[in-house]
């Protein structure tokens, strides 16, 4: 299989590399346990359940549920330092094509406008990746609360007294 994603051609590599030791009915059975979890919705002490009667009936392994366990763990773990790993890679590609240019985080949208460091989006910026609808609903909301704000009377009560 031609894997054309740039991310996910790294996260397999970085798995490999951890993975290598395993044989490869031990990733099957880790592939089997991701699939039943993620695909059909399993809960994952069923998956590990019904992946270790399959590597039991099939390839004649006896694996304890917790030594699954653990290997998924494990994995799942790999998955996420190898996202971290993959953005580092890239950030570090981009500072080296252009070494005198001050390196700047770009919104995620497109726009190309700089954002604050730990951020992604531009306040606002995120609904352009939803579908009409979602955006239609969004927009509605933001009107809302604005129209809630100017709306907002202020806080003093006048009370009429007369005298008696």
């Amino acid at each position: 299989m031609i894997t054309l994603n740039r991310e996910m051609t790294f996260i397999n590599w970085y798995i490999l590399q951890k993975e290598f030791t395993y044989s490869d009915n031990v990733r099957k059975i880790l592939n089997l346990v991701h699939y039943l979890n993620t695909k059909k919705r399993i809960d994952l002490a069923l998956a590990i359940h019904i992946a270790n009667e399959k590597s039991k009936k099939d390839y004649n392994y006896h694996f304890s549920k917790k030594f699954i366990w653990n290997l998924y763990s494990k994995r799942l773990a790999n998955v996420k330092h190898a996202k971290v790993e993959y953005r580092k890679f890239v950030e570090g590609l981009r500072k080296s094509q252009l070494p005198d240019v001050e390196y700047r985080k770009i919104c995620a949208c497109g726009c190309g406008k700089e954002v604050k460091e730990g951020k992604i989006y531009l306040r606002g910026h995120n609904p352009r990746f939803k579908s009409e609808e979602e955006k239609n609903i969004y927009l509605e909301k933001l009107r809302d609360i604005r129209k809630k704000k100017s709306e907002k009377k202020s806080n003093v009560i006048f009370i009429n007294q007369k005298a008696s």
